[in-house]
């Protein structure tokens, strides 16, 4: 049974299904099969190959449907991670306090200790002195000086000698 061209082209926009069979039949088998010439083991060895590229050709099909799969969901992940880190920061920045936050503490650590500025002073004229004996008893005596400060200002008196 032959079909028209305008009868398969009809077949092929109504019913695919339906008209799968006729439009197989009107096609002639040795019409795209390159191995139809061949013989013997040839033939086996044609077969083989085209059996062989069909299955790489569905191999790359399936590869590349995974690769667009794990993009499609790589970006997802990306989106979806970005969103988290957005929503943990901004928790994040509302418990943070800033130092103008917090209250004013006096103590040890934040005592200007205007000894130590005298002792920097002491330290930079020692350093115009020349290099050798006379430098090193300049930074001797202006070590001692800050020690004996320190322990006067810590009320270590019996340390001060």
């Amino acid at each position: 049974m032959k079909l028209s061209a305008l009868s398969a082209m009809a077949c092929t926009f109504v019913l695919p299904v339906l008209c799968h069979a006729a439009i197989q039949t009107t096609l002639s088998p040795d019409r795209y099969d390159p191995c139809s010439q061949l013989h013997g083991r040839d033939r086996l060895r044609c077969e083989a190959r085209l059996r062989n590229q069909q299955e790489q050709a569905d191999t790359s099909r399936i590869d590349r449907a995974r690769q667009a799969t794990e993009t499609t969901s790589r970006v997802l992940l990306r989106r979806a991670e970005r969103e988290r880190r957005t929503q943990q920061n901004e928790r994040l920045l509302e418990q943070r306090r800033t130092f103008r936050e917090l209250a004013e503490e006096s103590d040890v650590n934040t005592q200007r200790l205007d000894y130590l500025q005298e002792f920097r002073r002491q330290e930079y004229a020692c350093m115009i002195a020349s290099p050798g004996r006379a430098r090193s008893r300049c930074l001797d005596e202006a070590r001692r000086t800050l020690l004996m400060t320190t322990r006067a200002q810590r009320g270590l008196r019996h340390y001060a000698d």
